[in-house]
């Protein structure tokens, strides 16, 4: 955090409440806001949001950290699970969701809530049908970092958002170099890996 206050930077994200007490207090004493993670489970964790005793047990530790943190003076806003749509394409966690969010207004309606989306931003329509009472959009963009704003559009988000993260392009994207140009690697009499043809890729 002090590296952050040192390149100008005035908020942090946490992705969930682990360690939050001591991180959120550093926080406060540089002058930094939080933005507070809550943890909802993705799908791909094999968790299902039609399993009513598993979502309400859910609810009820969402609603003990908000419980927890809501008074913190760093704290900015809340963030509300990280890339639900990850691997889905099932809009009943974002149900799940705006019920959460609206529980979270009750508790604290002085703190925004936002939740994070892949850059796919594939479920973004059922944020917009499914979540009314989300405040903010937060999305993680790598590569398209310059086309975000017409993505959403285009997809039908037509609320204020927020870049969660940025940064070059990952093999998860599809859109990285493949290593050694797609070429297979063979050891040259030095025992390195070489390739017989000269390496003609673009670099980043």
């Amino acid at each position: 955090m002090d590296r952050v206050k040192e390149l100008g930077g005035n908020s942090i994200r946490l992705y969930t409440t682990n360690y939050a007490d001591a991180i959120m207090d550093k926080a406060q004493e540089q002058g930094l806001t939080v933005m507070l993670g809550l943890w909802m489970k993705p799908e791909y964790e094999d968790f299902d949001y039609y399993d009513r005793k598993a979502v309400a047990l859910q609810n009820d530790e969402i609603r003990r950290q908000v419980l927890r943190f809501r008074n913190h003076p760093a704290l900015l806003m809340w963030n509300v699970g990280n890339e639900l749509d990850n691997h889905t394409n099932n809009p009943r966690a974002f149900q799940i969701l705006n019920d959460v969010v609206k529980m979270i207004h009750e508790l604290d309606p002085y703190h925004p809530v936002t939740t994070t989306m892949t850059s796919s931003l594939h479920m973004v329509t059922a944020v917009e049908r499914f979540c009314p009472d989300l405040d903010v959009l937060t999305v993680n963009v790598f590569s398209q970092l310059g086309h975000i704003r017409s993505h959403l559009v285009g997809n039908g988000w037509s609320g204020p958002y927020i870049v969660g993260e940025f940064g070059a392009r990952g093999w998860w994207t599809g859109e990285a170099p493949k290593p050694n140009g797609g070429r297979p690697w063979t050891k040259a009499a030095t025992g390195k890996l070489s390739t017989s043809e000269p390496d003609t890729r673009k670099q980043w």
